[in-house]
C-alpha cells in the first residue's frame, strides 16, 4: 500500500521462516512469469533456529544469487510484507463521511485502538462496502506498519542489491491474490486460511477486501516439534515424519497440536460471526495455502471442524506460464503472488 514506480514486471518476495519464495508476474496483465522457492533452513536443529542479521543476509545472498543466474525476468524492484507485532490490518466502521473528513477520523480512531503511537506508524486506508449494506455508513480497510519495520527491510534489501517498492501485511496480499484467482467467488465471504512456518494467518475476505484477520503462533513448526519429542528424532526426521502422515489418522504425537491448530481456526471465524451477527457476513468455505496446506488429510480435517466446504488452492483464473507451474504446489506461493500482483 506504500507503493511508487510501477514496471513491466512486478515482483513478489515472501521472506519466511522456513522458505524464501519469489514471482515474477506480468504489471499488465498479472500473468505468473516465474517461480522460485528455496529451503532457508535447510540443515535446521530445532523448532527455534531462525537466522538474524549478517547470517541472513548471507543465506539470502546466495539464495538470490542462484535465483538470478536462471531468471529470465529479473527485477531489483520487489515488493515484501512484514508481520508480526509491529504491523495491523483491521476494519472500521464510521459515520457517512466524506473523503477529506476520512483523513482526519481515520487517525484519531487510531489514536486509541494501536498498540503504538500513530507518529510512528506508515497508515493507509482505503474504503470498502461495510458488512452490512447502509448508506449512513463509511467503512475502511486500514493498515499500519511502524515506520523502523520499513526502513530495516529497505535497508537490508538495499545490502542485498534490491530496492523496496513496496511493503505491506500479509492480509492484503493473500486476499489480492485470492481476488484475482477467484473473481466468482467475489460476493462471499471465504476464510483464507495460511499455515506457515511459525504463523498461521486467517483472512476473512470479500470482493478482493480483508475484512477481518488474525494470525496465531501454532503452526507447522509446532508440529514438527511434537513428531520430534514424540519419536526422539533429530528435526529433519521428524519434518520427514509429519508429512508421511495423515492428518485424519489422529496420531498420538500430532492429535493434541491438530485439535489446537483447528480449534484457533475455528475461533477466529466463529468470532467474527459474533460480531457481525448477520447472514451478509457468513463465511461459505474455506481455502488452504500455505507451506504446511498440502499435509495429506489436512483440507478435510478442517472440513469437518468448521462445517464447511474446505479445499487446498490451486491456479484458477491466474494465468501462469508453463515453466512456472513446475516450481512446486500453487499453496506455496499464495503470498508471493499477491504481493507480485500489488499495483
Amino acid at each position: 500500500m506504500f507503493g511508487r514506480a510501477r514496471r513491466k514486471v512486478s515482483i513478489g518476495l515472501d521472506i519466511g521462516q522456513h522458505t524464501v519464495k519469489w514471482a515474477a508476474t506480468d504489471a499488465e496483465s498479472g500473468r505468473i512469469r516465474e517461480l522460485f522457492s528455496t529451503p532457508l533452513m535447510p540443515q535446521r536443529q530445532q523448532r527455534l533456529d531462525v537466522l538474524e542479521g549478517d547470517a541472513l543476509e548471507a543465506r539470502l545472498r546466495e539464495i538470490l544469487d542462484t535465483w538470478q543466474k536462471t531468471s529470465a525476468c529479473w527485477s531489483k524492484s520487489v515488493n515484501t510484507s512484514v508481520q508480526g507485532a509491529g504491523s495491523i490490518c483491521g476494519y472500521l466502521d464510521l459515520p457517512r463521511l466524506s473523503e477529506r473528513e476520512l483523513k482526519m477520523a481515520v487517525p484519531s480512531k487510531l489514536t486509541k485502538q494501536l498498540p503504538f503511537a500513530v507518529d510512528d506508524v506508515a497508515l493507509s486506508f482505503a474504503t470498502v462496502p461495510p458488512l452490512v449494506n447502509d448508506l449512513n455508513r463509511t467503512a475502511v480497510v486500514y493498515v499500519a506498519v511502524q515506520k523502523k519495520l520499513i526502513d530495516a527491510h529497505a535497508t537490508m534489501l538495499k545490502r542485498l542489491g534490491l530496492e523496496l517498492n513496496n511493503v505491506e501485511v500479509p492480509a492484503l496480499a493473500l486476499a489480492r491474490e485470492f481476488n484475482h484467482n477467484h473473481p466468482e467467488a467475489a460476493q462471499h465471504f471465504v476464510a483464507l486460511v495460511s499455515f506457515g512456518h511459525l504463523l498461521t494467518h486467517v483472512v476473512l475476505v470479500r470482493n478482493g477486501n480483508p475484512y477481518y484477520q488474525r494470525q496465531f503462533p501454532t503452526a507447522g513448526a509446532e508440529g514438527t516439534y511434537a513428531c520430534q519429542v514424540g519419536n526422539q528424532s533429530d528435526w529433519i526426521s521428524a519434518e520427514q515424519h509429519k508429512h508421511g502422515l495423515d492428518a485424519t489418522a489422529r496420531t498420538v504425537a500430532l492429535e493434541p497440536f491438530l485439535t489446537r491448530w483447528l480449534g484457533e481456526v475455528k475461533r477466529t471465524i466463529d468470532s467474527f460471526h459474533q460480531r457481525t451477527a448477520s447472514a451478509q457476513c457468513r463465511v461459505v468455505r474455506a481455502v488452504l495455502g500455505g507451506a504446511g496446506s498440502s499435509w495429506q488429510g489436512l483440507s478435510r480435517r478442517l472440513s469437518e471442524t468448521l462445517q464447511l466446504p474446505t479445499e487446498i488452492d490451486g491456479w484458477h483464473a491466474l494465468e501462469i506460464e508453463p515453466a512456472a507451474r513446475q516450481a512446486g504446489p500453487p499453496s506455496l506461493f499464495k503470498l508471493a503472488v499477491g504481493l507480485a500482483l500489488t499495483r
